[in-house]
Formats: structure tokens, sequence, C-alpha cells
């Protein structure tokens, strides 16, 4: 079974909060004062949630959770805290949405997917003073360790940036799971494998794999359309995926290794549309191959597993955004 085989974001869940744990869509209002970064919800290229933007932060949690329960009676909740395009968040924002998330006392921890750019000094003392009241994850939108291709998917960061955010972030309560994307524009399959090695090294508490696509009025659009872009197919991706789970510690928690992609927005690939069948074929990859997460470990790849999180972690106070003057998300 594949859940035998790598460890998965439920077992996890499992592991820490010993129960079910949904993750929920939460919006951060902007203040309309100017912001510093946007919050995007991973995947691919900066897709960002754009759903009850004008809703307090309280409102959206109870209609997520009510949706939730039309289909689990149980279970606590994950706040994945995100943005509007248009609109870009301050710290004092964040610090007003972390507040109102601490009081809905069946919402275990915030998630939020950053780009690296905007992981600053500031910024992580903020994230590293609100992990003391709740559970953190941090996961930086990496993309690939290669600065060529982050230009040319218009990311502003550098991987030495990135790396350093990172490593800055690893000696903390925090849960820091970064976002990896196979099948970039102008990626080579050796690109690729150098991204995998690389970011296996960092001993990340997480990773999230994803499958670069095209999606409807996107900027690969068009690029597309003239054959300028080449996708991978699911064979090419289903190895990759395969080869990162071989060389990742048997502690970093694999969040996702298969996009879900709504139908009436994806352009391609095809096979994408089909997420049991790709699932489906990890899974036999994995068996064929004999292989479990980390099986393919050197001696020299660990540098230093970091410590599963726990409950114990999580010391609740009254207020986060107090800590935002003093600080100076992510």
């Amino acid at each position: 079974m594949l859940e035998e085989r790598f460890y998965s974001l439920g077992r996890h869940f499992k592991d820490v909060f010993d129960e079910r744990v949904h993750k929920i869509n939460v919006n951060v209002p902007a203040s309309g004062g100017g912001g510093a970064f946007h919050l995007c919800t991973g995947g691919v290229l900066s897709h960002f949630h754009e759903v009850a933007v004008n809703l307090p932060v309280r409102e959206q949690i109870a209609n997520a959770k009510e949706r939730v329960r039309q289909k689990f009676k149980l279970g606590k909740f994950m706040a994945c805290l995100h943005t509007a395009p248009s609109d870009p968040v301050s710290l004092d924002d964040l610090g007003r949405a972390v507040d109102e998330v601490l009081t809905d006392n069946e919402t275990l921890g915030i998630s939020l997917t950053i780009l690296p750019d905007s992981l600053t000094a500031e910024t992580g003392n903020f994230l590293k003073k609100t992990s003391k009241h709740t559970s953190i994850w941090v996961e930086p939108s990496l993309h690939t360790i290669h600065d060529s291709t982050l230009r040319r998917i218009g990311m502003t960061h550098t991987y030495a940036q990135t790396k350093e955010a990172l490593l800055s972030l690893l000696n903390s309560r925090m849960h820091v799971a970064a976002h990896v994307v196979f099948g970039l524009p102008g990626e080579t399959p050796e690109m690729e494998k150098q991204t995998i090695v690389e970011v296996s090294k960092l001993c990340l508490s997480g990773i999230n794999i994803h499958c670069f696509h095209v999606l409807k009025n996107s900027p690969f659009e068009q690029e597309f359309a003239e054959g300028k872009l080449r996708l991978l197919e699911r064979e090419e991706y289903t190895g990759l995926v395969c080869d990162f789970i071989e060389l990742l510690p048997p502690s970093a928690v694999l969040h996702g290794i298969c996009d879900g992609v709504a139908e009436d927005r994806l352009v391609a690939p095809d096979w994408m549309r089909f997420r049991k069948e790709n699932l489906d074929l990890i899974t036999s990859t994995l068996e064929k191959r004999g292989s479990v997460q980390g099986c393919k470990i050197d001696e020299w790849t660990i540098i230093k597993t970091p410590p599963k999180p726990t409950p114990a972690d999580v010391v609740p106070v009254e207020s986060a955004a107090v800590e935002v003057e003093s600080a100076g998300n992510g």
C-alpha cells in the first residue's frame, strides 16, 4: 500500500493529533493600507485562493466547517491562510487574522504558503513567536533550485535566498514544508534530479510535490498553444516522484504527490484530470521498485533530522497579534 511506503499527511495528523484533521481555506482580509506579501495556495506558480474575500475570518471558518461537517462528522481543522491576487497583506493584517483563527477551539493550527522572498527576518520572527500559540506550518514555494528557471517563470527570489530563509526557520517549533514543482519550463531531467538531491539534504519537516500544468487564462496558456512548452508525461512525473520519495528522510511528511485540478480550468496535460489513476501508478511503481521513503539515503545525505512536532509544543496564550509590534507567517 502507498500509505505504508511514505509518511503521508493523513498519517502525520493521526500521529500528532490522534484524529482526522481537515484543511480549510481562509482568506486574509487586507486592510487597504498596503502589504508586503501574498499568501498563495502553493501548487503551481502562485495559484491564489479568490473566494470569500470580503467575509470576516470567523465567518469563513464557520462556513468552511459547515461544508466539511456535511461529509465528515468527526475531526478538527487546520486553517490554510491565503490572500486574493490583488490584495497583498501586511504583518498587521496577518496578525489580526491569526487572532481570529485562535478563537476557534476546533482549529488546531495554521498553514501559510508563502513566496520565499517574503520570508524576511521580521516575518520569520513573527511566525516563530506565533508558533508558541498554535501549530504553525510554513510552506515556502521553492519550486526548483535553478535560478534560471525561477527567472523564466517570473519569480524574483534565488535559491540561495530560499535556502537561507528555510534554514533560519528549522530550529523552531514550526513545521517547514517546501513546495517543489516538476516539469517547469526549460528544466531538463538532470536539473530536476539535482533539485531532488539538494532539497532532500535540507531535512525539512515536509514536502509538497507538484507537476507543472497549464490553466486557462494563465501566463503560459499562449506559450503552450504556440508549441513553446513541453509538459511532462505521466510516466516521467511518476518516476521523479518515486525518486524523490526514495531520498527523503523517513520523518519528512509528504503533504501531496499529485495535484487535484479543476477540469474546467485545465488546459494540459490531459492526464492530470485522472488523479486516482495517477496515484495508482505511483503506488504500483513504488511496489515494483520495492521502495519506501528514504530507502536510498546515503550516510552523507542526512545532516540532522528535525523532531516531529507534538501537541505539547503548543502553548496557548491570549493573543498572537500582540507579538507584531515586538517582532518588527509563511
